[in-house]
């Protein structure tokens, strides 16, 4: 799987389909990232691992960011876990970004098997298992 292929059609389309997009980590042999704003309401993040610390997998990640988690009680976030083991080719994650912990709901896929053109196909995969499991659907 040449990665950097990949990596430069993903880094294209996502120009040609979100209303602005920035390079996190520039392409290594290792993974690049970008940050995406789709719409005025839909901000995340497309990653493409090598996946070499981990089982030597290469994978593209796509991710929705949820919000911030500082004001979630214990039973928010268990009511997270919860849901967490019902998605179908999805996941919630957080990652810290400066001083906060950010929810982020994900996709991931072996990169052999995706196609930068299936990147709004994706983003609707992840917005529908979050309004089916959480009832409440993120425009």
């Amino acid at each position: 799987m040449d990665l950097l292929s990949l990596a430069n059609g993903i880094e294209t389309h996502l120009q040609k389909e979100c209303k602005q997009v920035e390079v996190l980590t520039e392409y290594n042999s290792d993974s690049c990232s970008w940050q995406f704003v789709l719409d005025d309401e839909l901000t995340g993040y497309v990653s493409c691992e090598k996946g070499a610390e981990y089982l030597d997998l290469p994978t593209v990640t796509i991710a929705v960011c949820l919000g911030d988690l500082a004001d979630a009680n214990k039973e928010d976030l268990l009511h997270l876990f919860e849901v967490n083991g019902f998605f179908y080719r999805t996941h919630f994650t957080v990652q810290k970004i400066e001083e906060s912990w950010m929810l982020f709901i994900g996709y991931k896929v072996m990169a052999e098997s995706y196609r930068p053109e299936e990147f709004q196909e994706c983003i609707d995969h992840i917005l529908s298992q979050y309004s089916y499991y959480m009832g409440d659907k993120k425009d």
